[in-house]
């Protein structure tokens, strides 16, 4: 495993459902800062394994959506940080556990704050040194 000063990459995810502009904004910021990369990472949850249900069209919407993000989002965040590199990757996986995962290859994991009451802030972590 590397330390924490080797990891030259900054880890945002993107929520195709709600606004990942924040999130993206202070992660570009921060890479822009530290001249780290930016990687914004979308998760799509597995298909279900069941005779019973066709998540097909489900399925299909998710990645649809994630791709349209993740598409906005690149040019986006170039637009006001020119000069950092940024890319975009897909995640398989439920977006519950991709930062503990991603938090052991990458500097900094940065996710947006969804579902959380206003008292309450954004989530960023930051491995130990």
């Amino acid at each position: 495993m590397h330390s924490a000063e080797n990891r030259q990459e900054i880890v945002v995810g993107v929520d195709p459902r709600g606004d990942w502009h924040p999130a993206v904004a202070w992660g570009a910021g921060e890479a822009r800062l530290r001249a780290l990369h930016l990687r914004l990472a979308l998760s799509v949850p597995p298909r279900h394994d069941t005779q019973h249900v066709d998540d097909g069209p489900h399925h299909r919407r998710l990645e649809r959506d994630g791709r349209r993000a993740r598409e906005a989002a690149i040019p986006w965040a170039h637009a006001r940080w020119p000069g950092t590199r940024i890319t975009g990757s897909f995640l398989d996986g439920f977006p519950e556990g991709q930062p503990a995962l991603l938090s052991l290859q990458v500097r900094m994991v940065v996710l947006g704050s969804r579902h959380l009451h206003r008292a309450r802030c954004p989530v960023i972590t930051v491995p130990a040194l």
